[in-house]
């Protein structure tokens, strides 16, 4: 009985609690309290309230003053281990640091926050903006990595062609291929005895037996045989675009049709089975699109680099969803043909003429001089000059990455082992001082031969160079001068974009940001 009791008891009782334990609430909630007495320390005295003998004191630490105290010595120490990792960074990269660098620059983060925030154009104009600004090679950092970069043709064929220049770096683990970009079960390839990473991922040492092995599936008998499945598909392909055009013409966007027509060619030519019967492939389609796209964005985002980080990020569970979706439909097309089938191509092989394909398309609608190009200019040029430009201007694969296996020396720059080489093959394809001011102009007739004599012979590499470049070019070659003829012989072409009018946004291949839409008109 603290306060006494029965009638005569304390009658503030209550309203001592609530007023000491309040004010007990906020002492404890702002200090940490010791002392050296102990219970048996204490002495009170006679008083008519209970006192003590002994003193007060007591030891009171503000809790806020120690938090405080705690975190900058945990900032202090953060910045001194970023100072040191900056520091043995900058050393094992000594090797470039006399190079012109891409600019804004940042420690630890690099060139990121060049790409942080930014659309998909404007993540891809400021990643092309360094490589028509410097000649040679120059500095471009991805977080607290050096990655030597460069779009000139000499330099960019030295590395294509080296020895110890034919692996890939780390930025192609994320569109994590090794078995497909869908992942496909491992077991529908168990008769196989190429694994499908090796067309972009696999170590130099794989890579070698790998392609050696495909490379008689390439041969011309081979690829004479795909010609009935191209022009079964070309033909269903302008087809389906009569479909749509009216009998004054239309705009169409022509991406969703040349996609399909190069999945069925793909598929055809491949694992046998004809996909366009099936539902769900506009659903692959886009998922096929977006992954290549999250992955394009993660190469620039150092944030994103991480494994462990990357799984609490949104892109991550949309790049899986795109991921589980389209496996799901290729497991179907597999089990169709796996019984008939010793070895399965990975479906991204259709971006080496899909691509191109569009933007021929695209380009041939583009005034020419100020006038449309006659049938007679397109059935003379269709095969030669024509596409090459459009390659020029267009390349599938806009960008490659090497890295280093051993020291070498390419175009007067010793790269230690291990290091990370990018190439622009989209800078090097308009660079003004080889393909003259109007570099950004579509002109078929830069190809002809009195205009290409005393032109770099390296210059123009649309499928990469080197023995380990895109091992389809006939293959798209082929299968995209055929679509092309079904469709200039069936339609003409024409658009009010301009070149200047043309964007494109990052991505793994080269996609337009400003959209398909051509307008068509039937051939009487």
């Amino acid at each position: 009985m603290p306060f006494s009791a029965g009638s005569r008891n304390c009658i503030g009782g209550r309203y001592a609690m609530i007023g000491m334990k309040i004010m007990l609430s906020y002492i404890v909630r702002r200090f940490r309290m010791s002392t050296k007495q102990t219970m048996t320390d204490m002495r009170f005295r006679f008083d008519l309230t209970l006192k003590l003998e002994s003193d007060y004191e007591s030891s009171v630490f503000g809790v806020y003053t120690r938090m405080m105290f705690f975190l900058w010595s945990l900032i202090l120490v953060l910045a001194l281990v970023v100072w040191l990792v900056n520091v043995l960074l900058q050393n094992s990269f000594r090797f470039g640091t006399h190079l012109p660098r891409m600019e804004p620059y940042y420690p630890i983060i690099g060139n990121g926050l060049v790409f942080f925030g930014k659309s998909g154009n404007e993540m891809f104009d400021a990643f092309i903006k360094p490589f028509a600004e410097f000649e040679g090679w120059f500095q471009m950092w991805l977080g607290p990595k050096l990655v030597v970069s460069t779009s000139h043709p000499d330099i960019m064929q030295a590395v294509l062609m080296h020895p110890d220049c034919l692996e890939k770096p780390f930025i192609y683990d994320f569109a994590k291929l090794e078995h497909g970009l869908f992942g496909v079960e491992e077991d529908s390839f168990k008769n196989s005895h190429i694994d499908l990473k090796f067309l972009v991922l696999s170590t130099d040492h794989t890579w070698k037996s790998q392609r050696k092995a495909l490379n008689p599936s390439f041969n011309v008998r081979i690829l004479n045989s795909f010609i009935p499945v191209f022009i079964k598909c070309s033909n269903l392909l302008v087809n389906n675009l009569e479909k749509a055009v009216d009998q004054g013409g239309k705009m169409v966007s022509v991406l969703p049709y040349i996609s399909k027509c190069t999945l069925e060619m793909v598929c055809g030519t491949t694992i046998g089975c004809d996909v366009l019967e099936r539902s769900g492939k506009d659903t692959l389609l886009h998922n096929i699109d977006r992954c290549f796209e999250l992955v394009a964005k993660r190469t620039v985002s150092v944030h994103q680099y991480a494994d462990v980080l990357y799984r609490f990020m949104k892109d991550c569970a949309e790049e899986a969803q795109c991921r589980t979706l389209g496996c799901k439909y290729i497991d179907k097309i597999v089990e169709l043909a796996k019984n008939q089938i010793k070895n399965v191509e990975d479906i991204e092989s259709q971006e080496d003429f899909k691509k191109p394909q569009i933007f021929v398309n695209q380009l041939l609608s583009v005034k020419h001089n100020g006038n449309p190009f006659t049938d007679e200019e397109i059935a003379h040029n269709i095969y030669t000059i024509i596409v090459a430009e459009s390659l020029r201007l267009a390349p599938s694969g806009p960008n490659i990455a090497r890295q280093t296996m051993r020291d070498v020396e390419v175009g007067g720059l010793l790269i230690p082992s291990g290091n990370m080489i990018w190439l622009s093959i989209y800078a090097m394809h308009r660079r003004k001082d080889i393909w003259g001011p109007d570099a950004d102009r579509f002109d078929p007739d830069r190809f002809l031969p009195e205009r290409s004599d005393g032109r770099n012979a390296n210059a123009f590499m649309p499928f990469s160079s080197g023995s380990r470049n895109c091992i389809g070019i006939r293959y798209a070659m082929i299968g995209m001068k055929i679509m092309l003829s079904y469709i200039v012989r069936r339609f003409r072409m024409s658009t009010k974009q301009t070149m200047a009018d043309l964007r494109f946004r990052l991505d793994m291949t080269l996609k337009l940001d400003s959209g398909y839409d051509i307008f068509l008109e039937r051939r009487l």
